[in-house]
């Protein structure tokens, strides 16, 4: 099926790229982002096959969902920008799971990215593959967006899937890649687990010739394999092991975790950090200045200067 891709171009603000960045630390994985294409070898073919989801149900009694596969594909290429490519096929056997997974959000930083949602399909009990229309992508306000500060350009995407029904299987590939230049390296930090047992999932993260990539593998998480020259795979196979409930813990300090970093030393990242702070102060006061200007020293009241703003 044809993508359907989303391209918003808002006016880069320096508050807005330290906001982001903010974001990073706080949920790198929500952030480090990857390879366009989706021709990906561990990427299998797939077909619906009634015995096998009946299997699953019977060895995972206890799950409201199972994923079949689960690939995040990081890339950072020779023009220094970043994409991100997630794959994903559940199978779903629970109303909580259809209600977990029927709409997917993808969250990107619309000042700087572009989304492209490749494939969004359904595979029906009766062997019927249902794909998404056009009119089933749609902008929505992101939950995080409450919490982040002003001139954030967090955007949110929704995803929504026809012909969901309890043993169908969702399959979702999107991509969000840089429109420029990144400022800073790739790097993120992935747990390997998540609520629903999973029959695998794989970390790939590839860097240019020349370019290293600092990794750490917590609380048994793999070691990576090196098939190539600056490409690094994660790859996980234990269905047994899941993340349960959130805890408010980092899962890093308890589940399966890789955390990685293409970037030279945090002085690096310290001194693009401190331009992007110099930038937020000068338009933090040219704001303040343009208030001031409108409201005027007539009104003092907050109430009378929201008026005055609005008029």
């Amino acid at each position: 099926m044809n993508g359907y891709p989303l391209k918003i171009d808002l006016p880069a603000a320096g508050r807005g790229r330290l906001a982001g960045l903010l974001l990073v630390l706080l949920i790198p994985c929500l952030v480090s982002t990857a390879r366009a294409d989706n021709e990906i070898s561990d990427w299998e073919s797939w077909s619906y096959n009634p015995d096998r989801i009946a299997r699953l149900r019977s060895d995972f009694p206890r799950a409201d969902a199972v994923v079949l596969q689960e690939i995040i594909d990081v890339a950072w290429d020779g023009r220094e920008r970043i994409s991100r490519t997630v794959y994903r096929r559940v199978a779903l056997f629970s109303d909580n799971a259809i209600g977990r997974y029927g709409d997917p959000r993808i969250l990107f930083d619309s000042s700087r990215q572009e989304l492209l949602v490749e494939v969004a399909r359904v595979y029906m009990r009766d062997g019927k593959t249902v794909d998404i229309r056009a009119e089933a992508v749609n902008q929505t306000t992101p939950f995080p967006l409450a919490r982040t500060p002003d001139y954030t350009h967090w955007q949110e995407t929704v995803v929504t899937y026809l012909g969901l029904e309890k043993s169908a299987v969702a399959e979702l590939v999107y991509t969000i890649r840089d429109r420029e230049r990144a400022d800073i390296p790739p790097g993120g930090v992935e747990s390997l687990v998540s609520a629903d047992p999973a029959l695998i999932r794989i970390l790939r993260v590839s860097v240019p010739p020349g370019s290293g990539l600092k990794y750490t593998s917590l609380c048994g998480a793999p070691q990576p394999e090196l098939p190539a020259t600056g490409v690094y795979i994660w790859r996980w196979e234990d269905p047994g092991k899941t993340s349960g409930a959130g805890s408010g813990l980092w899962e890093g300090d308890y589940l399966p975790t890789v955390c990685y970093s293409a970037a030279e030393s945090w002085e690096g990242i310290a001194r693009t950090v401190a331009v992007w702070i110099d930038e937020a102060v000068r338009e933090r006061e040219n704001i303040a200045g343009a208030v001031s200007e409108i409201t005027g020293k007539a009104r003092p009241e907050d109430y009378d200067k929201l008026v005055a703003l609005h008029r």
